[in-house]
């Protein structure tokens, strides 16, 4: 299924693909890798190019365990009661939920200028929204949840799911992506 939310000066788009087709991802990629935890965030991620959201630009984030990335603070601990939009936080969440990788799993991620990954953004943009026919990111950032288990060292299911941040520093766009039988659980 394809869906496409358009927000002011962001948007999202979500996608099944098999794990073959997530934007490369892992330490061979050189991306950097949340701890092994729970309700763990990164320290603040500062970013070549800002990301558009809402009506403000941001030069930072934070990457959050539990299935998003926040502005102005990490929101490392999971709260079943959250509400998305979130008024009092800045988040984007392509999955909300209590993820623990004590005992599966890892949460990766980088910023990006490889003209290649560009290109192929750029390209996944102006296909799903063809009135941005002119938008050429400038930088991206991936952050990808692979095989992260549930609370409380749970991992007899797990979850793969990646999110890409798109932006020329005034456009942003969030691709959330999701393999085929890569949501085993809900919490």
């Amino acid at each position: 299924m394809l869906r496409a939310i358009i927000l002011i000066s962001w948007a999202s788009l979500a996608l099944a693909l098999t794990k073959q087709g997530l934007y490369p991802f892992g330490d061979a990629q050189g991306d950097k890798r949340l701890p092994f935890g729970d309700d763990i965030s990164s320290e603040e991620i500062q970013l070549a190019t800002p990301v558009a959201f809402y009506d403000s630009l941001f030069n930072s984030l934070f990457v959050n365990l539990n299935g998003h990335v926040s502005f102005e603070s990490e929101i490392p601990a999971y709260k079943s009661d959250f509400i998305i939009p979130a008024q009092r936080f800045k988040l984007i969440a392509p999955y909300l939920a209590d993820a623990d990788n004590r005992l599966s799993g890892n949460v990766y991620y980088r910023e990006s200028m490889d003209p290649a990954l560009l290109d192929l953004v750029s390209r996944e943009v102006t296909s799903n929204w063809p009135s941005r026919r002119n938008f050429r990111a400038t930088n991206i950032f991936i952050v990808t949840w692979d095989e992260v288990g549930y609370f409380d060292r749970q991992y007899d299911k797990v979850n793969t799911f990646q999110l890409v941040l798109a932006s020329n520093g005034a456009e942003s766009y969030a691709l959330f992506h999701y393999i085929t039988d890569g949501i085993q659980w809900i919490r």
